[in-house]
């Protein structure tokens, strides 16, 4: 029985871990408004002061990401598809 408790405890425990590792995640791109009031997806590089300002938005709002470098960030890829969050993102932080 303790065994059992042991073992199921530890894959509580190892399962969030090996998850937020894993995780599949894209290239953070942000989306600005074009002169047409569109919004598109840009493939700008963002700087260190971008990068951290954009993590500390996700962390505000309680999105998933990691970093990957200076100047790069990861997000998932279900928020990279919402173009209208992502736009939120970009402007908030500054990019």
């Amino acid at each position: 029985m303790y065994a059992a408790f042991v073992g199921v405890t530890g894959i509580m425990l190892v399962c969030p871990w090996y998850l937020y590792t894993h995780m599949p995640l894209v290239t953070f791109k942000p989306v600005c408004m074009d002169e047409r009031q569109e919004l598109q997806t840009t493939d700008i590089v963002l700087t260190t002061e971008q990068a951290d300002n954009l993590a500390a938005v996700l962390a505000q709002y309680g999105e998933p990401y990691r970093r990957s470098g200076s100047n790069t960030v990861l997000i998932t890829p279900e928020l990279s598809r919402d173009q209208d969050l992502i736009w939120n993102y970009t402007t908030k932080s500054g990019i």
